[in-house]
C-alpha cells in the first residue's frame, strides 16, 4: 500500500473526491480510491501514485450514476 505518506494523500484524495461528487454515498467514493489505489500496487515509483489515483478515480466517478439524478421513476 506504501508509506505513511502515502496513505495520508490517498485519505486525502478520498476526501476531495467525496465533496467533488456530493451526490455519491462516501463509501462508494472510498471503494472506488480503494480499488483504483489497489492496481498500482506493483509500481515501483511511488511518488506520483496519489495523483494518478485521483485522476483515474475520478474518471470512474464521473460516469457513475449519481444519486440525485435519478428520474421520477427511479431510474
Amino acid at each position: 500500500m506504501g508509506s505513511a505518506t502515502e496513505r495520508a494523500a490517498i485519505l486525502h484524495v478520498t476526501q476531495q473526491l467525496s465533496a467533488q461528487f456530493p451526490r455519491l454515498d462516501p463509501t462508494v467514493v472510498a471503494r472506488v480510491v480503494r480499488d483504483t489505489h489497489r492496481r498500482f500496487d506493483a509500481h515501483p515509483n511511488r511518488d506520483f501514485i496519489p495523483m494518478l489515483v485521483e485522476d483515474a478515480a475520478r474518471d470512474r466517478l464521473r460516469v457513475m450514476p449519481q444519486s440525485g439524478d435519478l428520474g421520477a421513476d427511479g431510474r
